[in-house]
């Protein structure tokens, strides 16, 4: 039984460089827009309450990790802070975490495509402004697909750079659902 396990152990030394060298990470940075449908009429709100919604652009980030399944397919975790918007009385924050199939093709070593696929859970939390009172529940909680796509320029074997937009679900059950995109630069570092 000991030398079974003493096998069994020196395999799976064996076996983590290899798993690690198709794992990678990225930041992003970028701008996240909020577009609810009538983004910007004075019935907007998505649930906070009617008004004009303004500062809707503002800057998000996030963290990825991801391995690659093969020459074609890779799995992403992520991690993003959405930035927000402001509404009358409010100011809300978005943050989304998402899983994602991804399907990138490479056309040489330096360039790639890549689009995503997954589930995303995204939450946004409204503060009142001085002066107001709330009404109801300010946090809104939605679970949807994820969409994205990027690009990638590898300066070398382990380092590049990646261009993309992900589409995030936000709203609650009593608003429309709508999304946040969130349109960033990223390093990415391969292991």
């Amino acid at each position: 039984m000991k030398k079974i396990s003493i096998a069994a152990l020196f395999c799976s030394l064996m076996a983590a460089p290899a798993i690690a060298s198709d794992l990678y990470a990225s930041i992003k940075l970028g701008q996240v827009l909020y577009a609810y449908p009538s983004n910007g009429s004075s019935s907007t709100g998505g649930g906070y309450g009617n008004g004009t919604m303004t500062n809707d652009m503002q800057t998000g980030f996030g963290l990825l990790a991801g391995y690659e399944i093969n020459r074609h397919f890779a799995a992403e975790m992520e991690v993003n802070n959405l930035g927000g918007f402001e509404i009358n009385s409010r100011t809300v924050k978005g943050r989304a975490v998402a899983v994602s199939g991804v399907y990138f093709h490479r056309f040489n070593e330096k360039f790639s495509l890549g689009g995503k696929l997954g589930i995303a859970r995204s939450t946004l939390t409204a503060t009142m402004k001085p002066g107001y009172v709330a009404a109801f529940p300010l946090t809104a909680n939605s679970t949807g697909m994820k969409l994205g796509f990027y690009g990638q320029f590898n300066f070398n074997p382990m380092f590049g750079i990646r261009v993309g937009w992900d589409l995030y679900p936000v709203g609650d059950k009593d608003s429309s659902r709508s999304g946040a995109l969130l349109s960033y630069v990223g390093g990415v570092i391969k292991f």
